[in-house]
């Protein structure tokens, strides 16, 4: 539809003509030009009729008998939450029902109803955008032929704009995301594409922000109402475009803005034969007028009329045929919604019953019966000839180009991107410096086996994670341009894939070639490049399972908990640990479908294989020393790899690699099925408010009390105006006589004489009603001395400026964004500056509001209205406020202030999981004293706002669609700041969003509540209808620049402020024209300054400045009055809040499946699954304790999962505690002790879950210490994770920073906890990101838990030698050792020796003089072969100079010197020889030593080597193991160097990890136990410390 100003001339512009169709039989010419072509005519698409007759669109329910948020069922539909479905309980109805119409060509019909989404199901079954899951019934005719619901063609020819712009890509230019929508639909030049889009943006009035980006939350960009325009401008850039639907197109506009596209519209469907229905919020007479046709929808979906826009007509109809003039004075739009459909069913019932029998409804239905009788006889061929031929405008190569281009442009322009390369070479050099010790021994190549690991869980781990946020937001533009048939999804989904792998190529680039060869890897090219295509094979795995999660998900925050589990299933059956043989059979085939698998086998094979592995030390039967070798290949047997004896190694790493891409190709296959079933399963769903809930926690009110009484009396008082059925559901948007309740009502009557003695009354006369305006004299206040208080609030000379550095402040992302568009040639939405450096947006502003007095807060766009308002109720503390703002004439207390103001944003920010009555109830109970009956105060706010059918909805979350209706959002946020009795109430755009029947609702109840509680009011309103304006009572209206241009009363019948304003112009009001039309209409006619200038000249200003100045007078008398209650302290104590927010959290967490139940079931999943997959090894072997120490390892990870889920509530709850903590309900304190304390019971619920079915199958330790420290751990590590993740979420702008940091986290912690590298292998330089690593102390307590007090055997492979028949004295040392050195052989004699020992008898001998000895035995070779014959001589001066005496005597100088001579009496063979040379006996001689036996020789060496060891062998093993490491740098890990029979200490083990630093059974309590309760302590604190600045992501 090409828009235009240019009104036509042709007949069609006449508002409506009745169809003149010849009824003469089928196929045959009719005379009338309106007559649809028969088949012997030219097929012209510039003359159509579209008819659609009974068309019904049914709503399936959702199982019957089931109700989320049911406390007493919970579980009923978690599971459909959990997998992203909609998760409240439905029943089946009708959306539509029996509507039926027509429209020709040239034609456009307005769409009214109370329902929105009533209305939003009509225009989507008409364009053929119906959700699967909705059954549509009747019939759809183009020309009188039929056409099927999914008629691809016709969907080509039906634009269709929805109401949500959220769809844009925010970093494209306006240009752009239009430039893109011609593209798809021409193949013409560019310059002709560019003059076709340039004609759009002139006419739609964005032309000068054509090179801003359309931006979003975290971008700024172009305003909301020219992101509106640009929605609608999207979908106008289809040349097929014939017929139009357009859903709420002037949101957000301003009045002559939204005049303005009516009339464009309207215009140019006359003068390009295109027709369209539209439906509109609150649309003006004169809008209205501009339609030819006009559809009304009832409240339950029924046609309540069709026809021309006649007044008359339509009051005959809505009114009654007996209705007169005198009872239409609104708007068409109050007449049709308001007075018309009154709410109740039998007054709806009325108007339909009416339009049937009307002149207009039989029109209506001969008109259809002509239009079936004149279609052709071959309807099909017909059809077809009226439909596009193709199914999309383009071909799908020149679809694959532009879809390519606009992806680039994203990627180039998304700071997300160079996030992606720097955490790559991050990563890369993290990596590579933390393994480039490695050498060439069995121990660098365990730590290469974890290098290798890591990169594959790592690159999968990261490539999905990045994938699926930008999935998800490609997605919401996907849904949008595939429904109106722009592109093919199947080719979208492929530019997708092909876009994306040039980031994932350089991402493997870049990892892999900073690591691999720092790391030291198999140097060969071959090799390295083998590596670097598995790496973009895990890359192109990783995106394409974050694609096929984002078609299978509807939501983003499921996807990514299922993302983390997916991969760590990979992770766990890849053959790393456990190995493939270690994995039960119920589990094993699982490896064979994991990519992880077959990634990590064919880099293990490029690595080891035809490697040696060098540095290993066996000791022979002969007690021999030799130093050997350990082959690739029998390294690889170690680890058991499924398919290595299958093929040739070379083969297999072909097969490997190609199995990953296969994997990858597999995964999209599956995105691009499930892409398109989730746009028909989620897009265009049509949604119904929430079932009721159960009272629970303790929240039933006392039913026999009087407040519950009169509630139950109102009920049933209002129930008798609408009889309903037990089983009915009150529908969306319907206005019962319970909605607007009675106040002289006797049920209302009995409510206010139950409420508490405290309260007083104040007498009214039966005849005295109160006139609109009146001070409430039936209000009821606290007491006497506050009845009265206050009368006024005034404002004078209130300026505010702020500076513009500051207010304009980006952050850091937006930065890089800016910089990015810039570098592109684009730009960011431009700020208005002038010269100086501050921006003032309020000037001089003087103001007068009193009680119980509506004033109607209005201007034009950037008029500075809610700043006004954000101003005086004390929201902005930020720049510079001049001026007074007082009450009754003295200046505002802050503190006072606070308990006598209520504000109601814009936005409902309400808790989604509590009902309307618990919501009401805990404000009321933190903001109400005690001596206030809390009850009957909610029962009264409940009555004012028209609540009572609500009062048990839960509120539901707005974007989901769930919960309350909009209105009833909206009168819920009111009703909240109602419950205090505020004097002085804001409302920031109360009605936005409405339309005109739920608006009314709104203002209605605002209204109510004014006058019975004596209230100021003060609202800002866009748009509002004749009615809602002649609710208020004052109008405070503001230009451009916060400039007054009136202030004062409105007058009877708004007969003051429109006397002023059609002095202001020649144009007088018209006749019943909407007052807020005509003044608004004025003011865009005026310069603001010219404005300003002329109310200060008049007698308002005057009268206004005098006003002020006898109240401000009165202020300062002798006695000012103020109530000494308003002063008071809080209602609660810090410890009543904690209770009152604790129960709250508790009912929050229970209800919301997406935390709790995520949670619960990903715990008991996992952790069954890790247990039955390391239930099949023998615990009782080292391979057992290291694949123990793997599910411990892989069990802290699991904990991980549920943290992103604790990011997403705690972000949308931000709001909620900024709102009610900046009100005085309570302190940020008590909320977050109060979530600390409602999350530990599912803390402890998911500890006990995770231990019950993980640890008894694991068949870890059975004793009382060891379980009950086990679940202590685990309950902390739930605990502080979760915590860690709460932070996150509170230290970020939003979920996706909150999100990615907390993965980036994860993964350096992972890396760094000391399991896939230890921390005796980390570089030096890394030890401080270990120590500080909260997971390690997590890992390394459970760990140390259950190694220490059991021993294992030896069952590795180690490749020894066919020669060597004992291997029980076996250790491996680093590479680099020379064969021909001794030392190696040296050191290993002394670790044999210490082991023989079996412990020694010193525990005090200094480590310092003990390194000394062991430095200076091994340098004078006194440890080689034979020991007996060089190691007595190196200590004893019997034999010559003896090198070591005086180490010797220093490591023994702590212990008695007959234990010593102890050791030489079997050789002297005389117990009372005496003692010579401090402890050698005299008759003890060289002689004497040569004679004994080889055994006494080695007993003796043994016993004086128990003189320098302390008592405990493995003690004495770990000290000599330290020492040799410290001194010489050989010796890293001890496999068996005991006797055969004598198993391996799990302490051993400990102290390969590094984990052996003190005793085990004290360490792992106050050490490790102790570090993670200081995490968590710390945690805790930064939470609370980060709650206070809350307000920074508010406003």
């Amino acid at each position: 539809m090409q828009m235009s100003d240019k009104t036509p001339e042709t007949p069609d512009a006449t508002p409506f003509e009745p169809l003149e169709i010849d009824t003469s039989v089928a196929g045959e010419s009719a005379n009338d030009d309106d007559m649809p072509p028969t088949s012997s005519e030219e097929k012209n698409r510039d003359d159509f009729v579209l008819s659609f007759e009974h068309l019904t669109v049914h709503v399936p329910g959702i199982a019957k008998n089931t109700c989320f948020f049911n406390v007493d069922n919970p579980i009923a539909n978690y599971m459909q939450e959990y997998l992203g479905m909609q998760m409240q309980e439905r029943e089946p109805f009708y959306s539509i029902d029996n509507v039926s119409g027509h429209i020709k060509a040239g034609e456009v019909c307005l769409v009214l109803g109370p329902n929105d989404s009533n209305k939003a199901t009509l225009l989507r079954a008409l364009c053929g955008r119906l959700n699967t899951q909705d059954e549509l019934y009747g019939t759809i005719l183009l020309n009188g032929m039929p056409m099927g619901p999914s008629n691809q063609g016709w969907r080509r020819l039906s634009p269709y704009v929805s109401a949500s712009d959220a769809s844009h890509s925010p970093v494209l230019t306006v240009k752009e995301t239009l430039t893109f929508a011609a593209q798809c639909h021409s193949t013409g030049s560019p310059e002709k594409i560019d003059e076709d889009v340039e004609k759009i943006m002139v006419a739609l009035g964005i032309d000068h922000v054509a090179e801003t980006v359309v931006g979003d939350e975290n971008l700024r960009g172009i305003s909301g109402g020219q992101k509106r325009r640009v929605t609608v401008g999207e979908m106008f850039m289809d040349p097929d475009g014939k017929f139009y639907c357009l859903e709420q197109i002037t949101d957000g506009l301003a009045s002559s803005d939204s005049l303005s596209l009516i009339e464009k519209l309207t215009n140019s469907a006359r003068l390009n034969r295109d027709a369209a229905f539209v439906s509109l919020l609150q649309p003006s007479d004169e809008m209205i007028m501009l339609f030819d046709k006009i559809l009304v929808l009832t409240a339950s979906g029924e046609q309540a009329y069709f026809g021309p826009v006649d007044r008359t007509i339509l009051r005959d109809i809505f009114l009654g045929p007996t209705a007169d003039a005198s009872e239409d004075s609104g708007s068409i739009a109050d007449l049709v919604l308001k007075k018309g459909l009154s709410g109740s069913f039998s007054g709806e019932d009325s108007v339909v019953k009416r339009f049937a029998e009307s002149p207009v409804g039989d029109e209506l239905a001969l008109n259809l019966a002509r239009i079936r009788t004149s279609a052709p006889p071959s309807r099909d061929r017909d059809l077809d000839s009226l439909l596009p031929d193709k199914k999309y405008s383009t071909s799908r190569w020149y679809q694959l180009k532009i879809i390519s281009a606009r992806r680039r442009k994203l990627i180039f322009r998304n700071s997300v991107t160079y996030s992606r390369i720097a955490i790559a070479i991050v990563f890369g050099l993290i990596i590579g410096s933390l393994f480039s010790s490695l050498k060439n021994d069995a121990i660098g190549s365990l730590a290469r086996t974890g290098y290798l690991f890591l990169n594959s869980f790592l690159v999968l781990m990261l490539s999905a994670a990045v994938t699926i946020p930008s999935s998800f937001r490609e997605r919401v533009t996907l849904f949008k341009l595939r429904s109106a048939e722009f592109f093919s999804g199947r080719v979208f989904y492929i530019a997708q894939v092909l876009t994306d792998a040039p980031l994932s190529i350089l991402e493997a680039i870049l990892l892999s070639s900073i690591s691999y060869f720092w790391v030291d890897m198999n140097s060969g090219a071959n090799h390295f490049f083998y590596f670097l295509g598995t790496m973009i094979g895990l890359e192109c795995v990783g995106q394409a399972l974050g694609r096929l999660l984002c078609a299978l998900f509807r939501k983003q925050v499921t996807a990514n908990a299922c993302s983390s589990v997916a991969i760590l299933l990979c992770g766990t059956v890849g053959g790393f640990m456990p190995a493939y043989g270690s994995i039960p059979t119920i589990l094993r085939w699982f490896s064979w479908f994991t990519p992880v698998s077959y990634a990590f086998e064919g880099m293990m094979i490029n690595e080891f294989y035809g490697r040696e592995l060098s540095g290993v030390i066996i000791g022979t039967e002969d007690g021999d020393v030799s130093l050997a070798s350990i082959s690739g290949s029998a390294w690889l047997s170690n680890f058991d790899l499924p398919r290595q004896s299958f093929a040739s190694a070379n083969a297999i790493k072909i097969f490997d690699l190609g199995m990953l891409f296969v994997f990858a190709m597999v995964y999209d296959l599956l995105g691009l099925y499930f892409i398109e079933r989730t746009r028909q399963w989620y897009h265009n769903q049509t949604r119904r408010p929430q079932a009721t809930v159960k009272y629970s926690f303790d929240l039933t009110p006392d039913l026999d009390s009087p407040a519950a009484a009169a509630f139950r009396d109102i009920k049933s008082h209002n129930s008798k105006t609408k009889p309903v059925d037990d089983g009915e559901k009150l529908e969306q948007g319907q206005i019962g006589s319970s909605s607007t309740p009675d106040l002289d009502s006797p049920a209302a009557a009995a409510l206010r004489d139950s409420k508490s003695h405290n309260s007083e009354t104040k007498p009214v006369d039966e005849g005295d009603k109160l006139e609109k305006g009146q001070i409430g004299s039936t209000s009821t206040l606290h007491n006497s001395t506050e009845a009265d208080w206050p009368q006024t609030l005034s404002v004078k000379n209130l300026s505010y400026t702020v500076p513009l550095k500051s207010k304009y402040k980006m952050n850091v992302k937006s930065k890089v964004q800016s910089l990015l568009l810039k570098a592109c040639g684009r730009k960011m939405a431009e700020v208005d500056k002038d010269e100086s450096e501050s921006l003032t947006l309020l000037q001089g502003v003087d103001a007068l509001f009193r009680r119980s007095r509506m004033c109607a807060l209005m201007g034009t766009s950037g008029a500075g209205k809610s700043t006004f308002m954000d101003v005086v109720a004390g929201y902005k503390t930020g720049g510079q406020i001049t001026g007074d703002i007082m009450i009754d004439g003295i200046p505002k207390d802050t503190k006072t202030w606070k308990h006598i103001m209520g504000y109601a944003e814009q936005n409902d920010i309400l808790n989604p999981y509590l009902s309307v009555l618990e919501t009401l109830r805990f404000t009321a109970s933190c903001r109400l004293h005690r001596d206030v009956d809390r009850e009957a105060r909610v029962q009264e706010v409940i009555e004012l706002m028209g609540l009572a059918d609500y009062a048990k909805f839960v509120v539901g979350r707005e974007l989901e669609g769930e919960g309350l209706p909009k209105h009833a959002r909206k009168r819920l946020t009111i009703a909240v700041q109602l419950v205090i009795r505020p004097k002085v109430l804001f409302l920031d755009e109360p009605t936005t969003g409405l339309g005109n029947n739920d608006a009314a609702l709104v203002i209605e109840a605002v209204r109510r509540s004014t006058d019975a509680m004596g209230i100021i009011t003060l609202a800002t309103i866009h748009q509002p209808s004749k009615h809602i304006w002649d609710t208020f009572d004052d109008a405070l209206l503001l230009a451009k620049g916060g400039r007054v241009i009136y202030m004062g009363e409105m007058g009877p019948k708004s007969e003051t402020v429109m006397s002023y304003f059609s002095s202001l112009t020649s144009s007088p009001p018209p006749a019943q024209c909407n007052p807020a039309d005509y003044i608004l209409g004025t003011m865009n006619d005026l310069e603001p300054m010219d404005a300003e200038k002329l109310f200060k000249q008049s007698s308002h200003n005057d009268l206004l400045a005098k006003s002020i100045g006898s109240v401000v007078k009165s202020g300062f008398g002798d006695e000012p009055q103020i109530p000494p209650s308003v002063h008071m302290r809080g209602p609660n104590s810090p410890v009543q809040e904690f209770f009152l927010l604790t129960k709250r959290h508790l009912i929050a967490q229970w209800r919301n499946p997406s935390y709790s139940f995520m949670r619960i079931t990903s715990s008991i999943g996992v952790s069954l699954y890790m247990g039955i997959l390391f239930s099949g090894s023998d615990i009782s072997t080292l391979s057992g304790a290291v694949n123990s120490i793997g599910a411990i390892f892989f069990l802290v990870f699991v904990l991980v999962i549920p943290m992103q889920a604790a990011v997403v509530p705690l972000i949308e709850d931000r709001a909620v505690l900024y709102r009610e903590t900046v009100s005085g309900t309570y302190s940020r304190l008590s909320y977050g002790l109060g979530q600390l304390a409602a999350d530990l019971p599912f803390h402890l619920l998911n500890t006990i879950l995770m231990f019950i079915f993980f640890y008894f199958l694991v068949d870890f330790q059975r004793k009382a210490e060891e379980m009950g420290y086990f679940l202590l751990m685990l309950f902390l590590s739930n605990w502080v994770i979760q915590s860690l993740g709460q932070l996150f979420a509170l230290a970020t702008p939003n979920e996706e920073s909150a999100n990615g940091l907390a993965g980036l986290s994860i993964i350096l912690s992972v890396i760094l906890m000391g399991f896939l590298i230890t921390v005796n292998a980390m570089p030096a330089g890394w030890t401080w990101a270990y120590w500080s690593n909260l997971f390690h102390y997590i890992l390394q307590g459970l760990v140390t838990n259950e190694l220490v007090g059991r021993t294992y055997s030896l069952d590795l492979n180690l490749g020894v030698p066919d020669n060597i028949t004992n291997a029980s004295n076996l250790v491996f040392f680093n590479s680099g050792v020379d064969p021909m050195d001794t030392t190696s052989h040296q050191v290993g004699n002394l670790v044999s020796l210490t082991a023989l020992t079996g412990g020694g008898i010193n525990p005090d001998t200094p480590l310092g003089d003990l390194s000394a000895l062991v430095d200076c035995l091994v340098e004078n070779d006194c440890l080689v072969e034979p020991i007996a014959d060089n190691f007595i001589p190196c200590i004893f001066q019997l034999f010559g100079t003896a090198p070591c005496e005086d180490e010797f005597a220093a490591a023994i100088a702590s212990i008695d010197v007959e234990e010593v001579t102890k050791c030489f009496l079997p050789a002297v063979g005389n117990e009372t020889a005496t003692v010579s040379n401090n402890f050698v006996p005299n008759t003890f001689s060289m002689e004497a030593y040569g004679e004994m036996e080889d055994d006494s020789q080695m007993e003796l060496i043994l016993c004086l080597l128990r003189a320098i060891l302390p008592a405990d062998v493995i003690d004495a093993i770990d000290r000599i193991i330290s020492i040799i490491e410290d001194n010489f740098g050989i010796i890293l890990f001890l496999f068996d160097i005991l006797e055969n029979g004598i198993k391996i200490p799990g302490e051993a083990i400990l102290f390969f990890f590094g984990w052996a630093e003190l005793d085990g059974e004290t360490f792992k309590w106050w050490y490790c136990m102790g570090s993670v309760a200081i995490f968590l302590s710390a945690i805790e604190l930064f939470k609370l410390f980060s709650m206070r600045f809350i307000v920074w992501t508010k406003r």
